[in-house]
Parts: structure tokens; sequence; C-alpha cells
């Protein structure tokens, strides 16, 4: 096994308590890490399960026993301290469309005083049913949060789409008279899917002034860098409109059998942002009433001032390096979990 992490890693004298995230990890290695792993040992292992087995001697004491330490699900947690025995503050942290909690395991390094449990979608990892708008996700989130904290208060860190669905999950919770302390959203993007059926004015895409307020400028750039022409073609006739429907035609059945039709990691979680994506084309984005922060990365394409409108008791908006993974990966990873602590860091911690 240590031959192998050397090599996707590019390190050298891995030891048996040397933890893969630590020494470089993300969820694009992951994927590699699986792969090399069901070759060479012919053991299936998910994303999630390198969460709860993380360090070389626990990965290969899976391996060896050819069992799966946690099933791959919903819930993911990111600490490796037992629940009865850590008394830190709990962070429920919402993974983005097509996102493994996986993702957040350089931030909960970096958090160590917070105890962070990830949330990820539904059929993500294990066979089921998808969630196939924002509210059902919201509404499974709020009873995953419940099972596992049933009073509150809460804090909620999402990236991407999970900041959404966790500010939906927070207006089920306040409904049913918890209390939500704080949301923490990373790079969630309005400008795009969430704008479409907005009951909201958010001001235009773009930063009137071209500087944000820590200095970065963001460029108002397709966050993917993909070419909005070859994402969205325009309708035509001959081949190429043939070959445009079969894709389109092929992406549909993909579509219904999400959930069910078991894939490699990689095109798994594209399947499931696409479902992210048209979830986020159904939803009809409302204002929410409590405090938010917000932490932007510096290509964020947004201007700032949608918060304010979105959210009109937004703690703040935050610019950090990287792009929009790129944030929650070291180098950029440092600073993001600086900024998180610090809004997290509010009346409840203190009581």
């Amino acid at each position: 096994m240590a031959p192998i992490w050397e090599d996707l890693l590019h390190v050298g004298d891995v030891g048996c308590d040397d933890d893969f995230l630590s020494l470089g990890g993300d969820s694009l290695t992951v994927v590699e890490l699986i792969a090399c792993i069901k070759a060479t040992f012919a053991t299936t292992l998910t994303p999630s399960d390198l969460v709860a087995a993380s360090t070389l001697r626990t990965v290969a004491d899976v391996v060896d026993s050819h069992s799966v330490p946690s099933p791959g699900g919903d819930v993911v947690p990111l600490t490796h301290v037992a629940a009865a025995d850590d008394s830190r503050p709990l962070v429920f942290a919402f993974a983005g469309a097509g996102e493994s909690a996986l993702a957040f395991g350089p931030l909960a390094q970096c958090l160590s005083e917070f105890r962070i449990i990830g949330l990820q979608a539904h059929a993500l990892e294990n066979r089921g049913i998808p969630d196939w708008t924002i509210g059902a996700a919201a509404r499974r989130c709020v009873r995953h949060i419940l099972d596992i904290r049933p009073h509150g208060p809460y804090r909620f860190v999402g990236h991407s789409l999970g900041g959404v669905i966790a500010i939906e999950a927070s207006r089920i919770l306040a409904a049913q008279g918890y209390h939500v302390e704080h949301i923490v959203c990373l790079d969630t993007i309005f400008e795009g899917p969430l704008r479409t059926r907005a009951r909201i004015h958010l001001p235009a895409a773009g930063n009137p002034s071209g500087v944000n307020p820590s200095g970065a400028n963001p460029s108002g750039a397709n966050p993917s860098g993909a070419n909005p022409s070859a994402v969205n073609p325009t309708p035509g006739t001959g081949q190429g409109h043939a070959e445009n429907s079969v894709d389109l035609w092929r992406q549909r059945l993909a579509l219904l059998s999400a959930g069910w039709w078991r894939r490699p990691a990689k095109e798994q979680w594209s399947l499931f942002h696409e479902l992210g994506r048209r979830s986020a084309l159904l939803h009809r984005l409302r204002p929410w009433y409590g405090p938010v922060t917000a932490i932007l990365a510096e290509d964020n394409p947004d201007n700032p001032q949608c918060w304010y409108a979105f959210a009109p008791y937004c703690v703040g908006v935050h610019f950090v390096s990287g792009d929009h993974t790129g944030m929650l990966r070291p180098p950029h990873v440092t600073h993001t979990a600086k900024l998180v602590a610090d809004a997290l860091s509010g009346p409840a911690e203190r009581a």
C-alpha cells in the first residue's frame, strides 16, 4: 500500500500513521487511490471510506479484512474522535452538487477546534433515489441533523450549492422552533441557474468597482473555465444536431438511472453535479433573515452586494485566493479555515 501512496502523492517514506489528506491528497487523488486499490487488491472502497480510514495503517486494515469500516452514505464524520468523547462544538458541512463530503477533509483538519460532520447527496455512494429538488435535499439533511443532534443551536457550512441547501435546511429548522446560530456559505454562486427563478432582485454580476474587499479582482469568467457555447450548443440541423440529440437523450437516461446504476466515481460525481444544476434551475431563491457569512473564491462572478439582497443580516463577504475548489485545498484552505472559524466562533461556542 505504501508504494501506491508514494506514487500518487509524490512523497517518499510514507509511515503507517501518515494521513492521506495531510500528505496532500484531495478528492481527485482519492479517486485514483480507489482505482489502484481495486486493481491491486480487488477491494472496492468509496470516497467517504477514506475519511473513516485515512491513515496508511487503517486503509491497509480495511483492505486486509475485505470489509468497509463504515458504509458510504449521506452522513460522513470528518473527525476521528468518537462522538461520545468529543466535546467540541459541532458543525454540519453541506457538500456541493456532485461533491463528496471528502472535499471538506482539508478544511476539517484546519478546524481542529470543531467537530465536523459532512452531509452529501443521497445515493451519491449508495443505491437509492436521489433528491431532485433543493427542498427535498434540505428535508433529508434536517432528518439526519435531528437524529445526530436533537437540540440546537446549529452551525452550518455549505460549499457551492451546499450553501443554498444549508439555508433551506435552516428555514425548516427555524419553522420547527430550532435555533440556527450561523451559516457560512463557501463560494455559493448566484449567477447562472440560481438567478433564473429568484424571487429577489440580485444586483448585476460583477463588481462595479472592480475591486473586492480583500483586494482580489474577480474576473467574472465561468468558474468551470468552460466555453458557454460548448456547454450549451446552439440548436441546429444536420449531423451535429443529431449527435447533440443523441447525447441529450443519453444524459436524460443517465439522470433517470442516477443512484441505481453504479458508475466510476468521477462519472458519478459529474452526473450528480448535473442533477444539482437542474435542481438549482427549479429553485425559487427567497431571502434569508438569519446571520450568514459569505466566503468567496477570487474568481467568483457575483456582485458581492447580492449577499446583502439575499441575506439582509449578512455579517460579511470575504474573498480568498484560489478557485471554486482550490479554496478548500492547500495552500488556500488555511485562509478559508480562519475565516470560517472567526464566523463560527459566536455566542453559542462561548457559552
